[in-house]
């Protein structure tokens, strides 16, 4: 496995939607994500992940905020 480059630098962290906005601030982290890519050309990977809810059998536990946004 090679070393990752002293340059790169990964970042994570949790954001927390204020309930109620949670598909406006949607909306508008995915255009971020856009802009990010086209703006930083070095980036690498933009994710922004949210909870899944569809299928009670597949939650994590404990299971996340439906408010909660995680970036990568």
């Amino acid at each position: 496995m090679t070393p990752p480059d002293p340059g790169t630098v990964s970042l994570t962290s949790t954001w927390f939607l204020r309930p109620g906005s949670e598909q406006e601030a949607l909306r508008a982290l995915a255009q971020l994500a856009d802009e990010v890519y086209a703006q930083e050309p070095a980036t690498l990977v933009y994710c922004i992940h949210v909870p899944f809810t569809g299928d009670a059998r597949l939650q994590a536990l404990p299971p996340p905020a439906p408010t909660t946004v995680l970036f990568f």
